[in-house]
């Protein structure tokens, strides 16, 4: 790209090269053009030189500190960024290096969002550039540590000062949206409110309004704060106050500001989301956790400890990946099983809850190595599970175990999730009728008869059972609630009938349908969407709606909205109903309306003269969930025949072949490849070895996720 003189100043003034640092224009041109070659020591070398005979000018300085960040010389560039710092205290751009500066020293991306703060609180015109990719860096910091208010709320300000310009943060943001393992209430459109009329400190309320509608929560923040000081019992301030805490990451003081909310005379469903969403930040419940322990024993007989595992009824005979081992620096075991707490079924036909095995533990059996004799290796949660494993391995060998020589911790998961997790290995030829049958009755158990009774720390330890008679806690149940309901829409299969009974049980009042002619639609939390009167909407209200939820990936509404859509001939050619069959399809946990679902899918497409592969490939993916093998064949050759040529169907077809255990990752598949994909089995296999709580447990053992939610899940 040429340099341009009359583009913006590095220096972060907002005013154009030429008339900002006229001086320095030629070095400037020239420091560019290193930079474009590629050139950075080069660069670096000028950029120096000009420092010296320019006093430290801030554009200089400014170029110095991205140059050395990328050329990792850290100790230099905390050097010039002492210096920038010094000699010019309010530049934003000296602002901008120096949250970055210290989100990479301290190890976490909050420490960077202060100093980012006051360079926007302080720019008056336009925001410098740095100032720009610094807020979409510092948001994909904060959205890999988990903390998603605060991401969201960066990419999304980053995606709407750029406009079309910056596609990444609208990516990111996107991807974001779409992902079922975050809460809703996490990633939904929060808005700032107003004050209410007549508000004594109307004034400073509109201030503090007025920077937190152009990011600058942080200077907000003090400003809501001071207000609340002021009037403490004010829905609105508390509200807002809440929120932009969360944006510059102070968790803590977001959680106490939504409980203050949750306390005041606000309407029960404002209460409710409010105690939830302060649950899902403090994450107190996934502060107690459980350690997956890999425990080691040393053994005499490799050959022979294997034999004895292969023989016992209570322990299932897993493929190495060859790939998988490939990939590790270490010896691969010589043999991995999976230790049940009961012998697998001849058969998954009519199997029952009680009888379904339960995953114990993995093990992997090492030979003699140079330095190591040979070992067991058990992976499984410390207590109750690794006990009950050691008791059932001394069973199985015949000899006590005694204490392993080593335990390492392989990774740590909420204890609440650990309890209310059932791990089952069902037998290769459950049907997938059984399968989803077995599946409801794990979660009526969960919801129904373990989670009641289990304590809570998100209610102070009490278990909601005992929670639900103390009036002081009845807020909180409800958000607690609400958060179970989330995560079951998103965690699996989801029973309405359930959580009515659920919160039958508990005390706890039924949210209620809404018409759409008593709220403000622009307005109405996202998370409310499902209880809509869809039949009362306008077509503009219901296109809205539905959008919405599409865009966030909720089942919950995509369900009765899509529903609609389809339904009314006005919208026949507003919305694209192929689509909205499709989400139906892939939303519902009928296996029948679903198939019906992606029928009508092709119907509508074909009678636009559109291709039908997207459907197509989805149906292919529930044939291979529920090993369909003659249906998923068929669809393969079909997909081959009549879309391999389609721009992206090879493509889309490797990917989930991949995901399925079917296509090794490192194949490449061309579109000439989609027929020799037919010959592969249609029924989904492990890839890798699982263990409890990977992320890969559900597709390889068959085990359903907990309902739990935690970050990272």
């Amino acid at each position: 790209m040429a340099f341009d003189r009359y583009a913006a100043c590095p220096c972060g003034t907002g005013k154009k090269i030429k008339f900002c640092c006229p001086d320095l224009v030629t070095e400037l041109e020239q420091i560019h053009r290193l930079l474009e070659a590629d050139q950075r020591l080069a660069a670096l070398d000028k950029v120096r030189k000009a420092r010296a005979a320019h006093d430290d000018r801030a554009c200089l300085l400014g170029i110095e500190c991205v140059i050395e960040a990328e050329l990792g010389q850290e100790e230099q560039l905390a050097k010039t960024m002492a210096t920038f710092e010094q000699k010019h205290p309010d530049n934003p751009v000296m602002l901008a290096e120096l949250a970055l500066h210290r989100a990479d020293t301290s190890g976490t991306a909050v420490a960077g969002i202060e100093p980012l703060q006051r360079a926007i609180a302080g720019i008056k015109q336009e925001i410098p550039h740095r100032v720009f990719e610094v807020l979409g860096m510092l948001g994909q910091a904060l959205l890999s540590e988990g903390r998603i208010l605060a991401a969201r709320a960066h990419l999304l300000l980053c995606a709407t000062i750029s406009g079309a310009e910056e596609t990444s943060a609208a990516a990111l943001l996107m991807r974001l949206n779409r992902a079922t393992s975050v809460p809703l209430l996490l990633k939904q459109d929060y808005h700032f409110e107003l004050p209410p009329e007549g508000f004594a400190h109307e004034q400073e309320f509109r201030t503090a309004l007025d920077l937190a509608m152009r990011g600058a929560w942080l200077a907000a923040a003090a400003r809501f704060a001071n207000v609340a000081r002021k009037e403490e019992d004010t829905p609105a301030v508390w509200h807002n106050l809440a929120l932009v805490r969360a944006y510059v990451g102070d968790q803590d003081g977001a959680v106490s500001a939504l409980r203050k909310l949750a306390a005041l005379d606000v309407p029960a469903d404002d209460a409710i989301e409010a105690a939830a969403l302060a649950q899902l930040i403090d994450g107190v419940d996934v502060k107690q956790r459980v350690d997956i322990l890999a425990a080691t024993w040393p053994i005499e007989d490799a050959a022979a400890l294997q034999s004895q595992l292969q023989a016992d009824g209570r322990t299932l005979h897993l493929p190495l990946d060859p790939v998988e081992m490939a990939q590790s620096d270490q010896p691969p075991p010589q043999g991995a099983f999976r230790l049940l707490d009961r012998p697998m079924p001849e058969s998954g036909v009519n199997l029952t809850e009680e009888a379904a095995p339960r995953i114990l533990a993995d093990l992997f059996v090492f030979g003699r190595e140079t330095d190591r004799p040979p070992r067991l290796e058990v992976i499984a949660a410390r207590g109750q599970e690794l006990d009950a494993a050691v008791r059932m391995l001394a069973d199985v060998m015949g000899r006590e175990l005694g204490s392993p020589e080593s335990e390492e911790v392989v990774r740590t998961v909420p204890a609440i999730q650990q309890a209310l997790s059932w791990r089952y290995q069902l037998p290769n030829d459950t049907p997938p009728a059984k399968r989803e049958e077995l599946a409801r009755l794990q979660q009526r158990n969960v919801l129904l008869e373990l989670w009641p009774n289990y304590p809570n720390p998100v209610l102070g330890g009490k278990a909601p059972k005992e929670a639900a008679g103390d009036p002081a806690w009845q807020i909180r149940l409800s958000g607690a609630v609400l958060n179970l309901e989330q995560a079951a829409y998103t965690g699996g299969t989801h029973d309405a009938e359930l959580f009515t009974m659920l919160r039958q049980q508990l005390g706890v009042a039924e949210p209620q349908p809404i018409d759409p002619h008593d709220v403000d639609m622009d307005m109405l939390p996202t998370v409310r969407l499902p209880r809509l009167e869809v039949e009362k909407l306008s077509d503009e209200q219901l296109l809205r709606a539905y959008q919405q939820a599409s865009w966030l990936h909720y089942r919950a509404a995509i369900l009765p909205l899509a529903a609609e859509v389809v339904r009314r001939p006005s919208l026949d050619e507003q919305a694209d109903k192929a689509e909205a069959f499709g989400l139906l399809a892939q939303s519902t946990d009928d296996p029948v309306a679903r198939m019906n679902y992606l029928a009508e899918a092709r119907r509508v497409a074909l009678s636009r003269n559109e291709s039908c592969a997207p459907w197509d490939l989805t149906e292919l993916a529930t044939h291979l969930v529920q090993g369909n093998a003659a249906e998923a064949e068929r669809l393969l050759h079909h997909l081959n025949q009549r879309h391999g040529r389609e721009p992206g169907v090879a493509e889309a077809l490797t990917s989930l072949l991949q995901r399925m255990g079917l296509l090794d990752p490192s194949d490449r598949m061309q579109t000439s490849a989609l027929g020799a994909a037919a010959s592969q089995p249609a029924a989904p296999a492990p890839s890798g070895l699982w263990t409890p709580d990977s992320p890969s447990a559900p597709a390889a053992a068959g085990a359903k996720k907990s309902v739990i939610w935690t970050p990272g899940s």
